[in-house]
């Protein structure tokens, strides 16, 4: 079918997820690869404004994440 794409997703987070959820599952595995000698890279991509900082960064200081 023209135009018709499939996607498919390592993972997918709903709204309520803690960060600490997320890093456990994708940011662990990355950082331990990179204490093995590998390069690790986690890219974050999306609309302007669509919270990409804060699933990145959170609030410096707020631990309940």
């Amino acid at each position: 079918m023209k135009g018709k794409h499939d996607f498919t997703f390592d993972y997918c987070f709903g709204a309520e997820t803690k960060q600490v959820s997320v890093f456990e599952e994708v940011g662990v595995p990355v950082v331990k690869g990179v204490l093995d000698g590998y390069n690790g890279t986690i890219f974050a991509y999306g609309q302007t404004g669509s919270g990409k900082s804060f699933s990145m960064e959170g609030i410096r200081g707020d631990a309940d994440l």
